[in-house]
């Protein structure tokens, strides 16, 4: 005998959560199907959901091991894309220039900041961006033509 955990998120932030003790050799489907909840969530449609173990998509007939978790998934109600793109979008709206990301700088930026004697490329303890005192590092110090990791002649 061994013991599985079947669990399923509600999109309400609740889950269904059932440790099944099934034989040797069990399946996924044996596994969702002792474990009662498409008797408790008859939304539930095996045909078109995704079922996985812990994290990683499986087929029904998957052979499971003691201790796994078998996740039934349930669809995504807006693409990644489309999400990000959504928060982009807003962040905009809201006044920040650089989107969700918030404050990170462009790679225009990084290269005027390493050529510049900042903390990011010169060793001093101001940045030239951000105004911010950055700790010096000696590992880091730039020449006057803006080349990181030698010392300057």
């Amino acid at each position: 005998m061994m013991r599985v955990d079947v669990c399923y998120g509600l999109p309400d932030g609740a889950s269904f959560l059932a440790r099944v003790d099934l034989r040797d050799g069990a399946t996924v489907r044996e596994a969702i199907e002792a474990s009662g909840v498409l008797r408790a969530h008859r939304e539930i449609d095996l045909a078109t959901q995704k079922v996985g173990v812990f994290g990683k998509v499986r087929p029904f007939d998957a052979v499971l091991a003691a201790f796994d978790r078998v996740e039934i998934y349930r669809p995504l109600k807006v693409d990644p894309k489309t999400a990000r793109q959504r928060r982009v979008d807003k962040a905009r709206k809201a006044g920040r220039s650089k989107g969700a990301s918030g404050s990170r700088r462009t790679r225009a930026e990084r290269i005027q900041c390493a050529g510049a004697s900042c903390a990011a490329g010169g060793g001093a303890t101001v940045c030239c961006l951000t105004d911010q005192l950055t700790p010096a590092s000696s590992s880091t110090i730039a020449s006057t033509s803006g080349v990181r990791g030698q010392r300057p002649s």
